[in-house]
């Protein structure tokens, strides 16, 4: 990343450490390591904001990489980018270079005033903050308008700070970064996180959730007694991810809508089963597959209603023994009853209902099927 940099900071570095070889020859140890130790140390600094330039300049052009190939309008993008540069340049021309010259400077005086004064940079409290923006390195809270709520945000990945000439803070940009919704702490601490929209998911011109991103946003782990439904902006609770724990112990992980399952998720019970599949209206429907908890270990894959067994499935029985074959019963259900679909016989048909694992056959329903009585 920073190759360009290693044959100027080599020329730099023999240009200068000759002085800690030849000047101090005749000097006493304690002076000549004094001597030593300071001129390092400015090498030390010289080579510290050579660095940070570099990685600034190669931040500011992932970002204009990124926003031209994330869905921006290629004007806004120019705009952003322009407002970016302009903060970036601010922050090479009055800190980084202003510290590089100051290094030159001292590393330019005599050895005797070298050996008694330390290199000092030039105290600036500002543009450090700058650069941690730049970098990403620096969360920061903003006040931002979600739908009709006024919302508190923390930006999380590289910021600008600097106002476009719009009047607008420029805010995230970039990538790796995400916009965190978060609550205030009662006690004045460190706020609450209560969910992350990721960077591809917020429309930096307009300050808000892109159009068609709410899917994006990870609501933060919650229990159902402590719900965080309330502190999502009511414009970006059509979907989200998270996880949630009931009183019960059964926990969920997966998509939800105003507060109901709604998309793919999986659910695990306190007894072990879990269903991993389709949910609609806080119900399992659609495509899914159920491992059971009891005995015979089921698994169901199938379509479901309702949060039943319905339509086209199958079950499948895991092997009892080492070196058996699975059992597999293909078939058709109807509210979590299995249908068994003739024209058969009912020893036909018995013979594959009995392989259902008993829990299942305690009510199953045959169509077309000869009842023969028995012959004792």
């Amino acid at each position: 990343m920073y190759s360009f940099l290693r044959t100027h900071i080599r020329t730099f570095i023999r240009t200068n450490l000759w002085r800690v070889s030849d000047q101090h020859n005749a000097w006493p140890a304690a002076c000549a390591n004094r001597y030593k130790a300071n001129v390092q140390e400015a090498v030390k600094a010289y080579w510290g904001f050579s660095v940070q330039q570099a990685a600034v300049e190669e931040s500011v052009l992932r970002t204009e990489r990124v926003l031209h190939t994330s869905g921006y309008d290629r004007g806004a993008a120019g705009e952003i980018m322009i407002t970016v540069r302009r903060q970036k340049d601010d922050l090479i021309r009055h800190y980084l270079k202003p510290q590089r010259d100051q290094v030159q400077a001292y590393l330019r005086k005599t050895a005797e005033e070298i050996l008694n004064i330390a290199y000092q940079g030039i105290d600036d409290d500002r543009y450090p903050v700058v650069y941690a923006e730049l970098m990403g390195e620096r969360e920061r809270q903003v006040q931002v308008q979600i739908g009709s709520q006024l919302c508190t945000v923390t930006w999380s990945g590289p910021y600008c700070s600097a106002e476009h000439a719009d009047g607008y803070v420029i805010g995230a940009f970039g990538r790796p970064e995400a916009v965190k919704l978060t609550l205030p702490a009662p006690d004045g601490g460190r706020p609450k996180l209560v969910a992350t929209l990721p960077a591809a998911g917020w429309d930096v011109r307009r300050r808000m959730p892109r159009v068609g991103f709410d899917a994006m946003l990870t609501i933060e782990d919650q229990s159902e007694d402590a719900p965080l439904l309330d502190a999502i902006p009511a414009a970006m609770r059509q979907r989200y991810d998270g996880r949630m724990t009931y009183a019960s112990g059964a926990e969920y992980a997966g998509s939800w809508s105003h507060g109901r399952r709604q998309g793919v998720g999986c659910l695990i019970d306190v007894d072990g089963s879990r269903y991993v599949g389709e949910w609609v209206n806080d119900q399992q429907h659609g495509r899914g597959t159920y491992h059971s908890s009891d005995a015979s270990r089921f698994v169901y894959h199938g379509t479901f209603f309702e949060g039943k067994k319905h339509g086209q499935g199958q079950i499948v029985i895991p092997a009892t023994a080492e070196g058996g074959n699975d059992v597999t019963v293909n078939g058709t259900w109807e509210h979590d009853v299995f249908v068994f679909t003739g024209p058969a016989t009912h020893q036909a048909a018995w013979e594959s209902v009995g392989k259902l694992p008993s829990v299942l056959r305690q009510s199953w329903r045959g169509v077309d099927i000869a009842c023969v009585p028995c012959l004792v």
